[in-house]
């Protein structure tokens, strides 16, 4: 069974500090996939000696060659993705303390709704 509810994509170059502060910010759980697709830094072992600080077992770097920008990153990040619901976040965003919470109650009302429908 699939443990994964959320996949959060990440594109991100260059800016290792601000990475750090947004996967921070995301929650630190199972259901979870945290998806960084790096775009070419020129920094990439700062990039995982950071990740690897926070001691996260639902961060994955995937690493790419291109240089292709936000975009390119995006779509990568999308075949590799396993959650059933996917989101984007820039890497010099964060996400708000109760984003957890509100993503529960909103999928639940949600499914209410559509199980009422049926």
């Amino acid at each position: 069974m699939n443990q994964i509810k959320y996949s959060i994509i990440i594109p991100h170059k260059d800016i290792v500090q601000l990475l750090v502060r947004c996967l921070k910010s995301i929650p630190d759980t199972e259901d979870f996939q945290v998806i960084v697709v790096d775009d070419n830094s020129k920094n990439v072992n700062q990039i995982i000696s950071a990740i690897n600080d926070l001691k996260r077992n639902n961060i994955e770097l995937y690493l790419t060659k291109e240089g292709k920008g936000a975009g390119f990153a995006r779509n990568e990040g999308l075949k590799i993705a396993t959650g059933d619901y996917i989101g984007f976040v820039d890497s010099d965003d964060y996400i708000a303390n109760d984003m957890y919470q509100n993503l529960i109650e909103s999928f639940l009302l949600n499914e209410c709704q559509v199980s009422s429908i049926l």
